[in-house]
């Protein structure tokens, strides 16, 4: 998309699952010095928080945007269930799996930050109804082997969302998120 007149890319960096503690230790490193690049305050990574977070059947993955092909400081990583994984996110949840706004910590994107969401491989499009009017479609890509799908949408300037509606390929609402975009 486009913020401001520059160009605005959202990516995610899949990371796949650490079979190993050792495994996990050297990916967090790998996945810091990737980050550092970016972020150089980033502090190390301890091993008593790589040794608590490690889940071998979950994947690592690291949304971040880049700005005219400059990678931003703002990011953040979540964990995503391993290929073949269940449908189904342990919380219950039918759509989405989790995400993050990016583009506000630094103003790089004005007033357009970005919403990076991991959505379930049921849903096929996500709808976002503005409060001034008019709506964005997303329609969510696959990373790498992992059955998460990531859509990425900009804010309206001067905008707050109204709703994000999730569809299924058939058409069918397979649920609705009211909490991104919110100023109140």
């Amino acid at each position: 998309g486009t913020a401001n007149g520059r160009t605005w890319q959202a990516w995610a960096a899949l990371w796949p699952a650490a079979p190993t503690k050792e495994d996990a230790h050297r990916q967090a490193q790998l996945m810091w010095e990737d980050r550092h690049a970016a972020i150089p305050q980033l502090p190390k990574p301890i091993d008593t928080e790589i040794d608590r977070g490690w889940r071998p059947d979950m994947d690592e993955v690291n949304l971040y945007l880049t700005l005219d092909g400059k990678r931003q400081v703002d990011d953040s990583v979540h964990q995503t269930g391993v290929l073949g994984a269940s449908d189904d996110t342990p919380s219950g949840a039918f759509t989405s799996v989790g995400g993050t706004m990016l583009g506000f910590k630094g103003g790089e994107m004005g007033a357009s930050p970005v919403v990076i969401q991991g959505v379930t491989p049921k849903v096929a499009k996500v709808v976002v109804t503005w409060e001034t009017g008019g709506t964005t479609e997303a329609v969510p890509v696959t990373v790498g082997d992992s059955s998460t799908r990531w859509v990425a949408v900009a804010k309206k300037p001067g905008s707050d969302a109204k709703s994000f509606v999730f569809y299924g390929a058939d058409g069918t609402v397979l649920g609705t998120d009211s909490g991104w975009f919110r100023s109140s």
